[in-house]
């Protein structure tokens, strides 16, 4: 505003009022205030929409490493059941514990002979290998 009251003591604008003329600078002023404004929104517009694709990138990272550590644990477990299978062993933590008893409790069966009572499990076997008892509870 000082230029325009220098040039308007000059005799620059002879037509023209100070009141215009500030009004003009007001102007000016207005309009780069405004662009500047527009400028800082945009760019936090896109800051903004980084932050949303940062976050939605992170979530699905955490759901894959979650699989991922699944699959490390799942795939852990099949080589020890098939290393301690080889030997004839198969310690009940690598089986669920669930199956395990639905499995005992679909194959017994109570035998009574003579005031004894026999108990046969039958268990599927694949392969003929023997096994051997880790734990038996009566």
């Amino acid at each position: 505003m000082r230029e325009y009251d220098a040039d308007f003591r000059k005799g620059k604008y002879p037509t023209a009022s100070l009141n215009q003329l500030r009004m003009l600078y007001n102007s000016n002023t207005n309009k780069r205030n405004e662009n500047l404004l527009m400028n800082v929104t945009k760019r936090m517009e896109m800051q903004l929409d980084k932050y949303t694709q940062r976050e939605d990138l992170d979530e699905h990272l955490q759901v894959l490493t979650a699989i991922m550590t699944d699959l490390t644990v799942d795939v852990g477990k099949t080589l020890d059941y098939l290393a301690y299978s080889k030997e004839g062993l198969i310690p009940t933590c690598l089986l669920p514990l669930e199956q395990i008893i639905t499995d005992l409790r679909e194959s017994a069966s109570l035998y009574l002979i003579i005031k004894i009572i026999f108990t046969t499990l039958k268990f599927p076997i694949i392969a003929y290998p023997t096994y051997k008892v880790i734990r038996a509870t009566p």
